[in-house]
């Protein structure tokens, strides 16, 4: 038996029991959303308030302070989702996918539209919310009692010192990132000037050197010819040599047979 129906019987006027059983089965991201605002309303508070000051930095531009502040909504987010879920489960609800996105989708509606945080403070979702559409958020079928949406309060105090300390957290944060980044772009810069100093130095040394090749191609170009010139005449020399050789041979046998004729004669 639900509990919509257990507690239909225990109230004794039938009128209201028979408007407790008309109330819409919340779906399970709206069950877990209604969970969180029982058990872990200051979270949600938390949440709202975030969503207040993103707004804030929205509408003055701030984007330093945004920025920091958007990375602070994604844990936020992310932490009280994985709260609710762990409820869930607790209660014996299991929570697919899909749900765990429309847990997720909600919260941000209600950080995103007032009107939307109204409709999760009275923790009687019947559906998730979507912030991701123009305008404000569709409320429409999304709470089971709207009437108590015209009487609803915070869940918890608003904390301002918190906030105000979470503000100055937020900005720190944001100017220690700009610090950081003003730091890594002046090394940066550093080391690209000091390639840039390396690449002219190397420019030089290569157009030196490829004019010193070309003078040595030129030099080497010559040389080949004169070596070529040079295995000519010596080519040359040599048959010169070889004919001087074979006329000295002549000549000396004409001068043995001179001898011999004179060697008889006398």
């Amino acid at each position: 038996m639900s509990a919509r129906n257990t507690k239909a019987k225990q109230v004794s006027d039938s009128d209201v029991a028979a408007q407790v059983r008309a109330l819409t089965k919340p779906s399970v991201a709206a069950y877990v959303v209604n969970l969180l605002v029982r058990e872990s309303p200051e979270e949600i508070e938390d949440l709202i308030e975030l969503g207040d000051r993103l707004r804030e930095a929205q509408s003055s531009q701030d984007g330093t302070t945004l920025r920091a502040l958007d990375r602070e909504r994604r844990e936020l987010t992310r932490t009280i989702a994985k709260n609710g879920i762990q409820l869930a489960a607790e209660a014996g609800t299991k929570v697919s996918a899909a749900a765990e996105a429309q847990v997720d989708d909600t919260l941000r509606a209600a950080m995103a539209d007032p009107e939307a945080a109204d409709a999760v403070r009275t923790g009687r979702l019947t559906r998730a919310l979507d912030a991701s559409g123009f305008g404000g958020v569709d409320l429409d079928d999304a709470v089971a009692v709207p009437e108590t949406l015209a009487t609803v309060t915070p869940l918890a105090p608003r904390r301002k010192a918190k906030a105000a300390s979470q503000k100055d957290k937020a900005i720190a944060a944001a100017r220690e990132e700009v610090a950081s980044a003003e730091r890594t772009e002046k090394q940066a810069r550093k080391v690209a000037d000091r390639a840039r100093r390396d690449r002219d130095a190397a420019l030089e040394r290569y157009q030196e050197l490829d004019d010193e090749a070309q003078q040595l191609r030129a030099a080497l170009k010559k040389a080949e010819q004169r070596l070529a010139a040079a295995e000519h005449d010596l080519e040359s020399a040599r048959e010169d040599v070889d004919e001087a050789e074979e006329d000295e041979d002549a000549a000396q046998q004409a001068l043995d047979a001179a001898q011999r004729e004179l060697d008889r004669l006398t």
